[in-house]
This record gives structure tokens, sequence and C-alpha cells, in this order.
């Protein structure tokens, strides 16, 4: 009960800062550098304070050390930051079902995460996927 109203806690303030800096978002959309610089804030709000769901597994990683394995964010943070800094405001809905996205990770090699990370940088948010297929990894989900 009390970690849901941490929970809680932390989305509404969360919601609160991803609004001040939408409004913000309007005096550097004419600057690339600063719009990117506010997409990687954004993506890191996202990132930083709601954890991570693993849901799959890649076919390398099932039978590798603990060592070596890692878990990836399918959703790019950088493109999460993006979305959040080029789309219209969000409801709080909405928002929240983004951090529910954005959660999710696939358990996968280091290796592979190296390989992985050519791939997402293409990536819109939402098509994260399409870097595994991208990158001939296969994942089981559970």
């Amino acid at each position: 009960m009390e970690q849901n109203k941490k929970r809680e806690e932390r989305f509404e303030m969360a919601y609160s800062i991803y609004l001040v800096i939408k409004e913000a978002v309007k005096d550097f959309q004419k600057n690339p550098s600063g719009t990117s610089y506010i997409a990687r804030t954004l993506g890191q709000l996202i990132y930083n304070k709601f954890g991570k769901t693993v849901i799959g597994i890649s076919e390398k990683a099932i039978n590798e050390i603990p060592e070596n394995l890692t878990e990836d964010h399918f959703n790019n943070c950088q493109k999460v930051g993006e979305f959040l800094a080029n789309s219209p405001i969000l409801s709080k809905e909405d928002f929240q079902a983004l951090i529910e996205e954005s959660r999710k990770t696939i358990r996968v090699t280091k290796k592979e995460n190296s390989k992985l990370r050519k791939f997402q940088k293409t990536k819109e948010y939402g098509r994260g996927l399409e870097a595994y297929d991208e990158a001939e990894i296969k994942i089981t989900f559970f």
C-alpha cells in the first residue's frame, strides 16, 4: 500500500515536471541541440524513477551466465524524450501509459546490447522492437 502511494506521488511529480518542461520546449524548438537536451531530460525523467519490467529474453541470453547479461529498454530513452518533446501535451492517462510502455525491457547479452544500439538510434518511439529484427536477435516473450 505504501509503495503504491509513493509510486502515485512520483507519477504526479513527474507529470508536473513534464508539463513545465513542455512549456520550456517552445523556446528551444528552433534550436536542434536545445531540443535534443530537452528530449534527453524528458527521457531520463521517465527512466530514472519508474523501474523496469522484464518482458522477454533473447535466445542467446537464455543459457548465458548472469554477468554477461543486461536488460535493454526496447524504447530508447532519447526516443521517448523526443516523442514527449515533439508531441502535443499528453493527458495524465496517456503519460501513465507511456511510462508503463517505457519500463519494458528484454534480457540480452551485453554483446547483443552493443549491437542493438546502432539500430535503436534510428527508431521512433514505439518502434523499438524493430531494432531486434534488424539486429537478428530472436526474443522469447514471457
